[in-house]
């Protein structure tokens, strides 16, 4: 390793990381007194115990003695470290490798300093970081530092967003559902039962039904309970999205695109220009109607956890968005559709949506004509099932009005929809890995083909297009 003198070690809380690395030494105590406790002999396992110490003692020398072999350095050439207890390895990474630097600083680490740095490459898992670490707040600022570099200056001043206080506010009120909010707090109820006993989870149960019983008189506890769970629910995403997205910020350098913002989890985050897979402007049905975007950045190393949000511009109206395009990323500017489906792709469009809005009525009725003394329960809960299906008809109406593919300047712009979201997703043409055209045998009569674009970057990213003509398509993706 260049310069072994200035070598640092990372933060010494990082110990109690590795203590878990080795939590299957424990095995050997635990069984020990399993098998005591089998034969009732408290006396002969005392008299074991120094085994149990010792295994205890292994784990921490080991934990102890990785954390003291691991060291790093960063130079203005590449970032270099060793790691291993009896077989040392030394890693070097050059810095135009790097894809990404990202810090985070978990509320929880603040009190001592501690930030977890993490740098990304395209070689590696996307699911899990190239190398993550823990290291003093200041060891991890300067090796930042030298990623950091003046916003580039154009006619408009600096190339950055600094979202309003109000856009920030409006993103987290339309990007918040129900289900991710009753996800986290079923987590949350959950595993603190374990931790202070079930009484717990009976309290809160028994606290959420007589709440129910007072808020909502005119309905029965079983549907009041599930009106405040889900009601419950959107608040708890909510504010956990508005936590986020506090703060959020986001500049452009010569180089790099520079992100950040959160409150409890802060994060700062430094993407190479180079390894900006694609940008996508993300619309709901809502937000649709309403006239807003919401621009995400796609990268290697970005969004890897749940506590990130790699976010351009939160909640902006369609010229302030193509404004911030211009300053941030005029490379990424949407093009118009130059591919579009005919009209005769609306059954294509609408069949899937269609289908639990035809049968859930029809199925609720059944059901309650079976079980009349559950109608008032039936009906209420295919109303409620009913709702994401006529929602997830708009959002498909609108797919069909606005799908369609076009390319100029060496990007392409694609438009569809996924789930219950609207994408428009601008990439560059060397980011395309794979192009499939895919045929029904219908399709095949009319010339028409589903497109599937492959787009290369950390993990497969597909995103697809319905019911376009054959021949165009081939010569919009170079396939002819």
């Amino acid at each position: 390793m260049p310069e072994p003198n200035r070598a640092v070690h990372a933060h010494p809380i990082v110990i109690l990381q590795y203590l878990w690395r080795f939590v299957f030494l424990l095995i050997i105590p635990l069984l020990r007194g399993f098998l005591y406790a089998l034969r009732g002999g408290l006396l002969p396992w005392l008299r074991g115990a120094w085994l149990d110490l010792l295994v205890v003692g292994c784990m921490v020398t080991l934990s102890w003695w990785k954390w003291r072999n691991f060291q790093y350095y960063m130079d203005e050439t590449a970032f270099y470290y060793t790691t291993g207890i009896f077989f040392q390895q030394e890693f070097v990474i050059p810095l135009e490798k790097i894809s990404s630097f990202t810090l985070l600083k978990p509320f929880w680490l603040r009190p001592f300093g501690v930030v977890r740095l993490r740098l990304d490459t395209i070689a590696h898992s996307a699911k899990q970081a190239d190398l993550e670490l823990y290291l003093d707040c200041r060891q991890a600022q300067a090796l930042m530092d030298r990623r950091r570099c003046p916003p580039v200056e154009g006619e408009g001043g600096p190339a950055q967003v600094l979202p309003s206080r109000w856009e920030v506010l409006g993103f987290s009120l339309f990007t918040s559902n129900s289900l991710w909010g009753i996800l986290f707090v079923s987590t949350f109820v959950s595993q603190a039962g374990k931790l202070v006993g079930q009484r717990l989870d009976s309290l809160l149960f028994t606290t959420f039904e007589e709440l129910a019983q007072m808020v909502l008189t005119r309905l029965p506890p079983v549907l009041g309970g599930l009106v405040l769970l889900l009601v419950g629910g959107w608040l708890v995403a909510f504010g956990r999205n508005l936590l986020q997205a506090k703060g959020l910020y986001a500049q452009r350098t010569p180089a790099t695109l520079q992100m950040g913002g959160g409150v409890l989890v802060n994060r700062e985050s430094s993407l190479r220009l180079g390894d900006l897979s694609y940008l996508d402007l993300r619309q709901s049905l809502l937000t649709r109607l309403l006239g807003r975007y919401s621009v995400f950045v796609s990268g290697i190393g970005l969004g890897k956890g749940q506590e990130e949000l790699p976010v351009l511009s939160p909640f902006a109206n369609r010229a302030q968005t193509w404004e911030r395009l211009e300053r941030m990323a005029p490379e990424f500017l949407p093009v118009a559709r130059q591919l579009r489906p005919n009209r005769g792709a609306l059954v294509k469009f609408l069949w899937l949506p269609l289908l639990p809005c035809l049968l859930l009525p029809a199925a609720t009725q059944g059901a309650a004509a079976l079980l009349p003394s559950w109608r008032l329960v039936l009906e209420f809960s295919g109303g409620m099932l009913l709702l994401p299906a006529l929602w997830f008809l708009g959002v498909r109406v609108l797919d069909f009005c606005s799908a369609g593919a076009g390319y100029g300047d060496g990007y392409y712009t694609i438009y569809y929809s996924r789930l219950f979201s609207l994408h428009c997703v601008i990439f560059s043409a060397d980011k395309v890995a794979q192009v499939q055209l895919r045929q029904s045998p219908i399709q095949r009569m009319s010339g028409r083909c589903d497109v599937l674009v492959y787009t290369r970057a950390e993990g497969r990213q597909v995103h697809r297009l319905r019911n376009l003509e054959l021949a165009a398509a081939r010569r919009l993706f170079g396939l002819t």
